[in-house]
Parts: C-alpha cells; sequence; structure tokens
C-alpha cells in the first residue's frame, strides 16, 4: 500500500490523543464491499452506468478505508473521523437528501465539469462536512473540501470558494487536527 505509513500516522494520532471510538458491533466491509454498497446507494438515483464510468476511489483514501479501525470522535463528538462503515452510513443517508438537488442542477447545468461522486469521511461542527471527490470522470478527482451546510456536487465553482485539498494525503499531513 503507497500510503499505508501516512494513514497509520493518522490512527496512531488518534489513538495518542485517546480520541473516543465508535464500539464496533459490526464486520467492517472489505473495500471492494464499500465500493459496491456505495454504487448500490447510487444506483437507486441514477444509471449503473455512469456510476461504472465514473466512481473510483482516489489514491490515499483506498488505504484510508482499509486501515481505519474504527470510527474516530473527539471534541464531545464534534469532530469525526469514519470507519468504512461509517463512511457508507452517512453517505446512506446523505444521499437521500441531496441526491434530488444533485440531479436537477445537473439537469440545468449539462455543461457542468464539478464531481458528481463526493463521498464525506468525517465532519465537524453540525455545518462541515470533508468531502472527498470519487469522480474519475472530474478534474476534482481526489480532492477534498471543508463543505459548509454545502454539497460540492451541487456547485461548480464550489472548490475555488472554500477551503480545499488537492489529495486526500496533503488532507491528512496539512490538516491541524488538534
Amino acid at each position: 500500500m503507497q500510503y499505508e505509513n501516512e494513514i497509520k500516522k493518522l490512527i496512531a494520532w488518534f489513538e495518542e490523543k485517546q480520541y473516543k471510538q465508535r464500539q464496533v458491533d459490526y464486520k467492517q466491509p472489505t473495500v471492494n464491499e464499500f465500493v459496491r454498497q456505495i454504487k448500490n446507494e447510487y444506483a437507486k438515483y441514477m444509471s449503473a452506468d455512469l456510476i461504472d464510468d465514473r466512481f473510483a476511489l482516489p489514491p490515499g483514501f483506498t488505504e484510508y478505508l482499509e486501515l481505519m479501525p474504527a470510527t474516530y470522535s473527539y471534541n464531545n463528538g464534534w469532530i469525526k473521523f469514519f470507519d468504512a462503515q461509517g463512511v457508507f452510513e452517512y453517505n446512506e443517508y446523505e444521499f437521500s437528501n441531496w441526491v434530488e438537488d444533485v440531479m436537477g442542477f445537473l439537469e440545468e447545468n449539462k455543461a457542468f465539469t464539478g464531481g458528481l461522486f463526493w463521498l464525506v469521511f468525517g465532519n465537524w461542527s453540525d455545518k462541515h462536512a470533508y468531502f472527498i471527490c470519487c469522480d474519475k470522470g472530474s478534474p476534482d478527482f481526489g480532492k477534498v473540501v471543508d463543505g459548509h451546510d454545502n454539497n460540492p456536487a451541487c456547485h461548480e465553482n464550489f472548490i475555488d470558494s472554500d477551503i480545499s485539498w488537492e489529495s486526500f494525503i496533503e488532507f491528512i499531513e496539512t490538516r491541524d487536527f488538534g
């Protein structure tokens, strides 16, 4: 795994700080199982061909999903980083909230070049979510953004207007988690 050391440093940092772990009473999905679950969720709202053509996990994020042993939270649960099952559960809920807006936006903006597939892998406060672009057809593929009450799939200029990182690895190497 190319980014195993970076991901293990992040996990060690959480453990060193003794941040709370969600009690894991389920078997973590493998990355392949996770991808199948996410694609099945998207397939409720859009064509399987579109999903197969464009959905992919960016470098570093695959390792994160494989290695993250639990969902970590700190600051009284105000900040969270999800394990693979947590990423799925959070996004399963979120899809139902915003997918109609995204699909409506795409209908109105046929020339949209931003990413269609964004996954939330963590959040802080009640308004911010960490999104990663999983749309290999987008120039934003692999970028991480701090979404403030917003979903980047709904806004073509989202990346320019919010805090972003060029990759998941840049995010974990430069983000101050403390």
